[in-house]
């Protein structure tokens, strides 16, 4: 697994939520390529998209 993906699994373990936002700060990564990371675990059922005013926020499942 992409080290990247392996980044935002781990600040998963201890938070709930991530945005891309956050994805972007500890993967070192676009915005753009973090939505796809996102996306990708989305598919998986790993995360759950949810809408918000600022944007998608993406909780564990």
């Amino acid at each position: 697994m992409k080290e990247p993906v392996q980044r935002i699994l781990e600040y998963l373990k201890e938070n709930d939520t991530i945005t891309t936002t956050i994805g972007k700060e500890i993967t070192g990564k676009s915005e753009a390529q973090v939505r796809r990371y996102l996306k990708v675990l989305t598919d998986c059922g790993v995360v759950k998209s949810k809408k918000t005013t600022k944007g998608n926020a993406y909780t564990r499942l």
